[in-house]
């Protein structure tokens, strides 16, 4: 073995308690930056790869009958991949007495071949036989009371349908499958359910699909211009051919969530690689400690011919002894919890993963990263150390406690002048060495801000959507199946007891088509016109101003429909269709809000779209509180007895809750990379502690000397670590305010498209606050202990 192996190994192993602090430390960060690098590894590959395995359609044709021949023919024309044909109801399913609940219930041609939109089978039957249903995975808590046994429906159980026209219908569940292109219904408070057309036919809804579905050959990407050239060439070939096509569009090709993913993993990203720095800072402030010892040594080395270059090489060899199986600890913990946190984002999104593979590029970038950090930060104090002349060196005096400067020994004794002399001896330990008091202080600080702004975030976000509703003021929405007359609806849910405001409003889900998208729509967006003089919307404007109540073809849109359709920016034209009808509009405001993509006009414009006055497609009420739920169930049957169904209800609470379950996955992210930056700050704190109780090993022996119990040493120790933990309570909530802002803008702009409030949290405060004082605890518990059991004698002579 040579020289320089025997003294990397003899250094580890004399200073086991610091080498394992260190090894730990790197092992963690770069366990929390394989998660983050592997998870977006892994996600941003399996979400459009499951996505894909749907086989969403590029291209979406409204006919009055999709038969045979007209797939035949429509998947032999240039550019089709291939073409299927579907219908969406949309229904009501009871899952208790009264409560009703969405459910989108899709027609399918052929379950034996499902050529576009396709979905999976999981358990029960396939297909369903006339008169049952097969029902999406994800709804299945939202018909959970449908059955006592369990808290979600399963296979067997018995839904009550109501279906457009107001017929009820009892369908069996006879299996459950997985559809990779639909949102989590359990988010939505929505259900999904399968039927054959002759099931559709029972119902009294026409055995006919109207929907042609159609896949090109493009790569699945955001732009949309090879399905636009086919979705041209299809639906001019369909009229030429005598057919009536009342609607085409070009529907983007992605996971509804996929902007919040992204989001999500780029902020999972950040705060690891925070985690990852604080390790390498903590290798840096042991070694430094380290090398004060060791200076007689270098000074030794020296003399006998070793160069700078030479002791910088053995003591970065001792380092990277510790990074490369610290390294490589992380990287295999790491992939074990980017598996667990992709399985759980994948279940956000109602994804499955395929695979769990890691790119080998990712791989190396872990590895060199987690190898390069504790190096480059260790790298400073030892050629510092390294470069010490000889004579300066061999004089070095060791470990030395340096006495804390006049004028801040004087501040410091001012200020905590009536505490007492043991607590300011204590305090005053902290500042012998400012260097590593501020690494160890910004290290704890940057845990507990980290920490604070996951917290801040979440009441942030909460705030955003408390702030929508309260813009909206209404505390039932119901949004119609198709625009009725306004006024007997109006009157009969006015007298029911518990409404204080009852609004028609005008409504529909609406084509929107722009200049470049030329006779096709974009896709179909809820258009919302409320009267002019609404009590239940204050209206958001960022941007532009709100519709002249008399100038027919305002529009007002907002950012969640801009980010899906840039194009719709203050002055852009835009034609809306409703069935046969059609508008000219232009864009003259947006507006930031909590919601699905929607545009606002006048109710001139509605009436000019739908063809006559005084039709509601909304209803918004106002209600006593603690009646929206009874309230919502009258409601519902005012409406069916009028002749029309809700397409969708919510109550306030129900609304406020799908709202808030859509952040649950940022919370427990923002949460476990905290988390792992908070453990390296203790890592740090440990270090700090145990070195500054070795530095005073001879005057704590001194003071036992003159008979000082253990009691009051174990008190300066805990004083001093918690004088720390207190000062990165007030430094961590002093870099939560800008590192919250950052993050509440990133998650703002690019998830919910709108500025996000900032909120601070007390919670977050008050829970940082506790976890510094266990981890401080936790952190002088072992340095306490050894100063006890050192006998004094030893203590004295230490050096």
């Amino acid at each position: 073995m040579s020289p320089r192996v025997r003294k990397v190994a003899g250094d580890l192993t004399g200073q086991p308690g610091r080498a394992l602090l260190v090894f730990l430390a790197i092992a963690l960060g770069a366990a929390a930056f394989t998660v983050a690098l592997g998870a977006r590894s892994v996600l941003l590959r399996e979400i459009p790869a499951s996505f894909a395995t749907a086989k969403p359609p590029a291209v979406v044709v409204w006919l009055e009958d999709v038969d045979s021949q007209i797939l035949e023919d429509v998947r032999a024309l240039p550019g089709v991949v291939d073409a299927d044909a579907r219908r969406l109801v949309r229904a009501r399913v009871e899952v208790t007495p009264g409560d009703w609940r969405t459910l989108l219930l899709f027609g399918v041609r052929d379950f034996a071949d499902l050529r576009v939109s396709a979905f999976a089978a999981l358990e029960g039957g396939w297909p369903p036989e006339r008169g049952a249903v097969l029902v999406e995975r994800s709804g299945l808590p939202v018909l959970g009371a449908v059955t006592d046994v369990g808290p979600n429906a399963s296979v067997g159980d018995t839904i009550t349908v109501r279906v457009p026209g107001g017929a009820l219908a009892s369908l069996p569940i006879r299996g459950v499958v997985h559809d990779p292109a639909l949102a989590p219904g359990w988010q939505d408070n929505a259900a999904y359910a399968y039927a054959s057309r002759e099931t559709l036919a029972d119902l009294g809804l026409g055995g006919h699909l109207d929907e042609l579905r159609i896949t090109v050959a493009d790569d699945m990407g955001s732009d949309r211009s090879v399905a636009a050239r086919v979705a041209d060439s299809v639906a001019d070939w369909l009229a030429e051919a005598g057919h009536d096509v009342s609607r085409v569009e070009v529907p983007p090709r992605r996971h509804p969530h996929a902007d919040h993913m992204t989001t999500m993993l780029l902020l999972l990203s950040v705060f690891s690689a925070l985690a990852l720095v604080l390790s390498g800072a903590l290798a840096a402030s042991v070694i430094a400690a380290f090398l004060a010892r060791q200076a007689r040594q270098i000074g030794v080395m020296k003399t006998i011919g070793a160069r700078s270059s030479d002791i910088t090489a053995i003591y970065l060899a001792m380092i990277a002894a510790l990074a490369a199986p610290a390294v490589l600890l992380g990287l295999g913990a790491g992939l074990l919890g980017a598996r667990s946190f992709s399985t759980y984002a994948a279940q956000q999104l109602n994804l499955d993963v395929a695979s769990y593979a890691v790119g080998t590029t990712t791989l190396l970038a872990i590895v060199g990263i987690g190898l390069a950090v504790p190096l480059v930060a260790a790298a400073i104090p030892i050629i510092r150390a390294a470069r010490m002349p000889v004579q300066k060196a061999l004089q070095d005096p060791g470990i030395t406690a340096p006495r804390t400067r006049g004028r801040a020994k004087t501040l410091l004794g001012s200020l905590l002048g009536g505490l007492g002399r043991p607590t300011v001896l204590a305090v005053r330990n902290s500042f012998r060495r400012p260097a590593r008091l501020w690494l160890t202080l910004f290290a704890l600080a940057l845990g507990g801000a980290a920490l604070m702004t996951a917290a801040n975030v979440h009441v942030s976000l909460i705030a955003a959507v408390d702030r929508s509703l309260d813009r909206r003021g209404d505390d039932i929405d119901v949004r119609l199946l198709r625009p009725v007359d306004a006024a007997p609806i109006l009157a009969d849910i006015n007298v029911l007891p518990g409404v204080s405001r009852a609004e028609a409003w005008g409504g529909a889900l609406v084509a929107l088509k722009t200049q470049e998208s030329a006779d096709r729509s974009r896709g179909r967006y809820g258009l919302l016109a409320p009267p002019a003089d609404t009590a239940l919307l204050d209206a958001p404007i960022v941007e532009g101003r709100w519709p002249e109540a008399a100038q027919i073809g305002e529009l007002v849109v907002n950012r969640n429909l801009q980010a899906i359709e840039p194009a719709l920016v203050i002055g852009a034209d835009v034609q809306l269709a409703l069935g046969p009808r059609s508008v000219n509009g232009r864009i003259v405001g947006i507006i930031e809000e909590v919601a699905e993509p929607s545009l606002y006009t006048n109710p001139p414009t509605f009436a000019e779209l739908a063809g006559a006055d005084g039709l509601a497609g909304v209803i918004r009420v106002a209600a006593d509180p603690g009646t929206e739920d009874r309230l919502a169930s009258r409601i519902e049957e005012v409406i069916v007895d009028a002749g029309s169904m809700p397409a969708l209800l919510f109550t306030r609470p129900a609304l406020r809750q799908a709202m808030v379950d859509h952040f649950a996955i940022l919370l427990a992210l923002l949460s476990a990379a905290a988390l792992a930056a908070v453990t390296v700050g203790g890592l740090g704190l440990a270090a700090s502690m145990g070195l500054n109780v070795l530095e005073r090993t001879r005057e704590i022996g001194v003071i036992r000397a003159v008979g000082a119990r253990p009691v009051a040493v174990r008190t300066i120790i805990l004083t001093e670590g918690y004088a720390i933990a207190l000062a990165s309570v007030l430094l961590a909530g002093i870099l939560s305010a800008p590192l919250s802002m950052a993050v509440a803008y990133i998650v703002g702009s690019h998830g919910l498209h709108l500025t996000l409030p900032l909120v601070f949290s007390p919670m977050g405060v008050l829970a940082w606050t506790v976890l510094a004082l266990v981890l401080t605890l936790i952190a002088c518990i072992g340095p306490a202990r050894r100063a006890m059991r050192t006998p004094v004698c030893d203590a004295i002579a230490y050096e």
